[in-house]
């Protein structure tokens, strides 16, 4: 093989490999979290409590986008009925928190949290503030004065 048939083939390899990296990245940043715009009327945000599927345990997280808010909020099942809802927002430096199964994460400096909002991993020191939220209807009412 001469030189030039060598520097295509190894150009080659090398696309293919990147792209193959590059689908990979993607589809590992994929959530599986839910997500669900909600209806606002005033400063209240209203979510069905149908967001959270009776017949699947798994999912606790929901994330709520609110027109004309840059942040989403997180809304937390803890499988009995209640919930709890975070802004996604880190305490540390205020980046945009990213949801996970487990909890949430800052990918901007690695802090972590539990669905209780909890610090597990620094550098934050602070827990995610919980916002009230009334279930006593059909849906979770979201006070948004609080963003």
């Amino acid at each position: 093989m001469d030189r030039r048939s060598f520097l295509e083939s190894s150009r080659t390899l090398a696309i293919g490999a990147f792209s193959a990296a590059g689908l990979t990245a993607i589809l590992s940043g994929c959530s599986t979290i839910p997500q669900y715009t909600a209806a606002v009327s005033g400063l209240v945000a209203a979510v069905p409590k149908s967001v959270f599927d009776a017949d699947d345990d798994s999912i606790n997280i929901v994330i709520i986008t609110i027109p004309g808010k840059s942040r989403p909020l997180a809304l937390v099942s803890d499988g009995n009925g209640g919930v709890q809802c975070f802004v996604m927002r880190c305490t540390h430096k205020g980046c945009t928190l990213e949801a996970e199964p487990n909890g949430f994460s800052c990918p901007c400096h690695g802090s972590s949290f539990n669905v209780n909002g909890r610090v597990v991993t620094g550098p934050a020191v602070e827990n995610l503030t919980p916002i009230a939220v009334d279930s006593r209807g059909p849906d979770y009412l979201i006070p948004l004065s609080v963003m």
